[in-house]
């Protein structure tokens, strides 16, 4: 059997599979939809060679030799990047639809697949413009900065371009370091490795707003757009759908009609409201205690002058969550408040992946709810399938019932969402260490039992 290495003999050819197209050009995985699903190199160079050979058993051996050319693994990370395919192409211990053990052996790609010339969307743009960071604002005048409003404000624009699933966008706590006003852009997006950057500045000045606002290209320099805007700070949610928008038309992106009003969406048409809510949001950033309990009344008075703003419950989950674990507020007291709150916020809008990404959270570590909590957050994911924190905690999740190859997994894809967070490493060796830990008290086990 011929065998290609990672697909480029045929990078010109287009597969199709049950719901899913890949694009062996682009390097993407993506629904008949349209919809993209996103995949790590070495996933997506496993799934790619299974598929250009479905239907014959790959050998371990022979896969491991194509997805990792140059390097020595063990035969685990295979099975890592099996157990991430089975997941996101939706297969189930109980029916393997696509991917198929052959014990002793390897793996067959078992569905049916179409095999065509050409990419998905021609028109699409290249991949060097789905990574994108969004920057802190910076004030307009140092001696008037908010940082709330200026931190708040890249939030709010990760969050939304987050609705688009064919661009990876780096989240808040990657950005937050480049917060100086001295900070270079290009600088951070190389650090940050994407290929697109946007930054801008930002002035609250009374009744006014002024924005000032550039898309960069991290490769030479070259501006994709700039705008500059000028409105009542009420209008500030119109300015936000604005520059979502344009961002989207320099990046030639095709958006569906779900996904364009998914992009301008609000949670809450308050600007009071919100600007209660992003106060809460900078001091829940915080690192001493004092500071991190101001969040906790900017929520609450967010969530007083919009009840049915469902993020700012979101905010007053995470305070009582993270206080009763953290050891600021006695459990029988923050758990039930945390609960609370987050059952607000589901009642409100359950199509936020904050909320499941809560409850999951809530039934894991305060109900032990094991089904429970991985429905909630396999449902996060499937909203929001580029949060890093949601893969944290799966692999948190995965860790405390023993699967620790799938841990493993959706460590790795945390940290190809945000690869500078320290906490994210720190997971991963945790999880190895654990790993192998329980193998040896296994392997002690058998030994005295056998």
């Amino acid at each position: 059997m011929k065998f290609l290495q990672s697909g480029r003999a045929q990078s010109d050819l287009l597969y199709e599979f049950g719901d899913f197209r890949l694009d062996a050009a682009g390097r993407q995985l993506s629904r008949r939809d349209g919809t993209w699903v996103p995949l790590t190199p070495r996933v997506f160079d496993t799934l790619l060679c299974l598929v250009e050979h479905h239907d014959k058993v790959v050998e371990k051996e022979r896969l491991m030799a194509v997805v990792w050319p140059d390097s020595i693994v063990e035969e685990n990370n295979l099975t890592q990047n099996i157990s991430t395919l089975r997941r996101l192409l939706g297969d189930t211990p109980q029916s393997h639809r696509f991917i198929v053990t052959v014990p002793g052996r390897g793996y067959r790609f078992s569905a049916a697949v179409e095999r065509s010339a050409g990419q998905i969307n021609p028109s699409a743009p290249a991949l060097s413009h789905r990574a994108i960071a969004v920057l802190p604002f910076k004030p307009l005048v140092a001696e008037s900065s908010d940082p709330s409003l200026e931190m708040g404000m890249a939030d709010t624009l990760i969050a939304r371009l987050s609705r688009i699933r064919e661009i990876v966008v780096r989240p808040l706590g990657a950005v937050r370091r480049y917060a100086r006003l001295e900070q270079e852009p290009l600088v951070a997006g190389r650090e940050l490795g994407v290929e697109s950057v946007l930054e801008g500045s930002i002035q609250k000045s009374g009744a006014q707003l002024q924005v000032n606002v550039r898309l960069i290209k991290v490769a030479d320099g070259e501006s994709l757009w700039a705008g500059t805007f000028d409105e009542r700070f009420t209008n500030i949610f119109s300015v936000q759908n604005a520059i979502a928008e344009r961002v989207v038309s320099a990046l030639a992106l095709q958006l569906s009609g779900e996904e364009k009003q998914r992009l301008t969406k609000l949670e809450t048409e308050n600007a009071e409201a919100y600007r209660f809510y992003l106060k809460g949001r900078y001091y829940w950033w915080k690192t001493t205690p004092e500071e991190f309990r101001k969040c906790r009344d900017y929520f609450q008075r967010a969530v007083d002058a919009d009840p049915c703003y469902a993020l700012g419950y979101c905010g007053l989950n995470a305070f009582f969550g993270y206080g009763s674990a953290w050891g600021m507020l006695p459990p029988e007291v923050g758990w039930p408040r945390a609960l609370k709150a987050a059952e607000k916020a589901l009642e409100l809008d359950g199509s936020l992946a904050q909320v499941h990404s809560d409850l999951g959270a809530h039934r894991m570590v305060f109900g032990r709810d094991w089904p429970g909590a991985e429905k909630e957050i396999e449902n996060a994911i499937e909203l929001n399938p580029r949060g890093e924190e949601v893969h944290y905690l799966y692999s948190f999740f995965l860790i405390t019932r023993g699967r620790f190859e799938q841990a493993i997994a959706e460590a790795n894809l945390a940290l190809e969402l945000d690869p500078l967070l320290l906490r994210l490493h720190q997971h991963l060796g945790f999880t190895f260490i654990t790993r192998g830990a329980t193998m040896r008290r296994s392997s002690v086990i058998n030994r005295r039992c056998g």
